[in-house]
């Protein structure tokens, strides 16, 4: 069986169908990139955190920090 912890989130998604994405893959595939200094992968896990903390959006000038 194939180790699916390394599949990159499009892969997964690919293979296992969106329900295998945790929330921070799913959007860092709707992302698609990030920004100047931090990968999609980053940008995604704080604007979950910030939503899970926050419980609303956070600003974009939140998020460039």
């Amino acid at each position: 069986m194939e180790n699916t912890e390394k599949l990159l989130p499009r892969e997964k998604l690919l293979r296992l169908g969106v329900h295998s994405l945790d929330n921070v893959e799913l959007l860092a595939l709707i992302l698609g990139s990030g920004t100047k200094g931090k990968s999609v992968f980053e940008v995604s896990r704080e604007i979950v955190a910030q939503l899970s903390h926050k419980g609303s959006l956070p600003t974009l000038k939140e998020l460039l920090r």
